[in-house]
């Protein structure tokens, strides 16, 4: 367990890279305005993590990564039952996928070649996260480019959005 310097909040992660509450680096103390988090594994199992934000990209130097897609309730003001939903899409040059199974997700949750998998989602503090690991040595050839996206499910229903 740790506790963040910037918000003072304990993080029970041992792991983490990054304060749940408040963004903030655990190692650094920065806090940072990010929503995916790349976990990296390199051959001499170091975990590198890299934090990105909505359309940024990033330069992968590992096959072996973890994906997480979350949202802190403590940036939302009102009442917090959102159920959030990641996927990944693994597409093509000409940005689709090119069968249903190149979508995976919660209810795909694994890519038959074993190069993605959904591993469903969890609370830590007050953000819920959704982890997608990846393989890139098993991608398929025709694979230019792997998007994921988070969405609130029944948002429309539940008038909830990401404002």
């Amino acid at each position: 367990m740790r506790i963040c310097k910037n918000c003072k909040v304990q993080v029970l992660d041992d792991e983490a890279k990054f304060c749940t509450e408040c963004g903030a680096n655990l190692i650094s103390g920065r806090r940072e305005s990010s929503s995916v988090s790349l976990s990296q594994a390199n051959e001499s199992k170091e975990v590198s993590s890299v934090r990105l934000c909505r359309g940024q990209r990033a330069d992968i130097k590992t096959p072996a990564l973890i994906v997480e897609l979350g949202w802190n309730k403590s940036n939302y003001h009102g009442s917090f039952d959102f159920e959030l939903d990641s996927a990944a899409f693994l597409l093509k040059n000409d940005g689709k996928v090119t069968q249903e199974d190149d979508f995976i997700f919660y209810n795909n949750p694994v890519h038959h070649s074993k190069s993605a998998k959904h591993l469903g989602n969890k609370s830590i503090g007050m953000s819920n996260i959704e982890r997608i690991q990846l393989d890139l040595n098993k991608i398929p050839n025709f694979v230019e480019k792997i998007s994921f996206t988070i969405t609130i499910h029944e948002a429309g229903e539940r008038l909830q959005s990401f404002n």
